[in-house]
């Protein structure tokens, strides 16, 4: 499974869940690590950078310059982005 899953050529995000056993609390801290997740706009449904970007989690406005909406995300930790309206009259984008 893991040679398909790097073949596949993109990040794979994935999360331990013990479903009640194995005690994943006990182990899983040892298996964790941070990582750098990023979308394009485009894949996002935009054909522009929006107007705002708001990181929901730290409740920070953040800079919505360039192709990509990126984060680093710790070890055991969540991201979780608020988008404002396209600039300049952008329309969605409909792959």
């Amino acid at each position: 499974m893991g040679a398909a899953l790097q073949a596949t050529g993109r990040p794979i995000v994935y999360s331990l869940c013990e479903y009640g056993r194995f005690d994943v609390g006990t182990w899983g801290r040892k298996v964790g690590a941070s990582a750098r997740l990023s979308a394009p706009w485009s894949q996002l449904g935009l054909t522009a950078p929006p107007a705002s970007v708001r990181d929901l989690w730290k409740q920070v406005d953040l800079q919505s310059a360039g192709d990509a909406v990126a984060a680093e995300i710790p070890a055991h930790g969540v991201a979780l982005f608020k988008l404002g309206q396209a600039k300049h009259g952008a329309t969605p984008h409909n792959p």
